[in-house]
C-alpha cells in the first residue's frame, strides 16, 4: 500500500519526528510505498499524488491533525492521527494509538469511517471574506471565554513547543484579567444567549481539555453542531462550570444552557473576545463575529 506520513517537527519537542522515522521504518518492513513529509514545511502535500495513497498518517497535535483535514476531504484519502501533542483530543475520539505496530495495523486493515467537519467564517465582520473558512476546518470544537483567553496567552508568548507548564503563568493572568465579554448566540436562526457574558463552547466532537468535556453528549458523525452556554461574571464562576463539566455534574444547573443545530451565529454586541479552535487561538476571528456550519460525513478517518 501507498501511505503518505505527515509529521510536525515542532510537537512533542522532538517526539514527533522519532516517531515519524519509526513509523515509516515499520511500514517499508511490511512493504508499504511510504512517502514522509514535515507538517507546514517547505515541501508541500501534492494532491495528485495523494489521491494514489490508501492512507495519510498524521503524527502531531490536534493542529496538525486540521492541517491535514482538507486535502483528506478533497482526495478521499482516510487519515489516522498519531498523537504527540498535549491533548490529542482527536487520536482520543477514536481510541488511536501512537504505537507504529498499530499504525501499520490499522492502514493494513482499511477499516474506514466518515465524520462531520464544521467550517468557521467571518472575522472582519460577518459578511467578510476574511477568516478562517474552508482553509482551517473545525474538527473538535471552538470556544470563547477564559478558555479562549488562556489559549490566546500562551501563542502570543510562544516561542518553541510547549508542554502542560507552559499554561500555568497564562492561567494565572486570565484569573486576575478575564477575557469574559458579552456575546450573542444563534442557533439555526434561533435566538439561545442574548448580550450576556460566560463561557461559550461549539462542539463537533465531545472531546475537551482534560476531560472536561463540556458537551458531553456531541457526535462527531450526527451531522449537528452542540452549543453549550455557561454563564458566569468572572474567572471564578466560569472555573468552576468547568469543575462541574469535569465532574459530569454541569447539566443540573438551570442556568445552563444549550442547543444544537447546523448552523451558529456569534456576535460581540461590544468588545469582541478571543475565540479558540480546536485548542488553537483564532487569531483571524477580531471582527465583530462569525459563523459556524458543519459539513455532514466528509472527512474519512481511518480507524485502529
Amino acid at each position: 500500500m501507498r501511505v503518505v506520513v505527515h509529521h510536525n517537527p515542532n510537537s512533542g519537542r522532538g517526539l514527533a519526528r522519532t516517531l515519524a522515522e519509526r513509523t515509516v521504518r515499520a511500514l517499508e518492513e511490511r512493504g508499504h510505498a511510504v512517502k514522509s513529509l514535515a507538517v507546514g514545511g517547505a515541501e508541500r502535500v501534492d494532491l495528485d499524488r495523494l489521491r494514489d495513497a490508501h492512507a495519510v498518517v498524521v503524527i502531531g497535535g490536534d493542529g496538525s491533525v486540521a492541517y491535514q483535514a482538507n486535502a483528506s476531504i478533497e482526495t478521499g484519502v482516510p487519515l489516522y492521527h498519531a498523537g504527540t501533542g498535549n491533548e490529542n483530543l482527536f487520536a482520543r475520539e477514536f481510541g488511536m494509538s501512537r504505537e507504529p505496530v498499530s499504525i501499520v495495523k490499522a492502514v493494513e486493515k482499511q477499516d474506514v469511517t466518515r465524520v462531520d467537519v464544521a467550517r468557521v467564517g467571518g472575522g472582519s465582520g460577518l459578511d467578510g471574506a476574511s477568516g478562517l473558512g474552508r482553509a482551517n476546518p473545525m474538527l473538535l470544537m471552538a470556544g470563547t471565554g477564559c478558555d479562549a483567553g488562556v489559549i490566546k496567552r500562551v501563542a502570543e508568548g510562544r516561542t518553541r513547543a510547549i508542554g502542560h507548564l507552559a499554561y500555568v503563568e497564562p492561567v494565572i493572568r486570565e484569573g486576575l484579567f478575564p477575557s469574559l465579554r458579552p456575546v450573542t448566540v444563534t442557533v439555526d436562526g434561533q435566538a439561545v444567549v442574548e448580550h450576556d457574558v460566560g463561557q461559550l463552547i461549539i462542539a463537533n466532537s465531545p472531546r475537551y481539555a482534560v476531560e472536561m468535556n463540556p458537551a458531553c453528549d456531541a457526535r462527531i458523525d450526527d451531522g449537528l453542531l452542540d452549543v453549550v452556554f455557561l454563564p458566569a461574571g468572572t474567572s471564578v464562576g466560569s472555573a468552576l462550570w468547568l469543575g462541574a463539566s469535569r465532574l459530569r455534574i454541569a447539566d443540573r444547573f438551570g442556568s445552563r444552557r444549550t442547543a444544537r443545530g447546523t448552523s451558529v451565529r456569534v456576535t460581540w454586541p461590544e468588545e469582541p473576545g478571543p475565540v479558540q479552535i480546536d485548542g488553537e487561538h483564532a487569531h483571524t476571528l477580531n471582527g465583530d463575529g462569525f459563523e459556524i456550519t458543519i459539513d455532514p460525513g466528509v472527512l474519512p478517518v481511518l480507524l485502529p
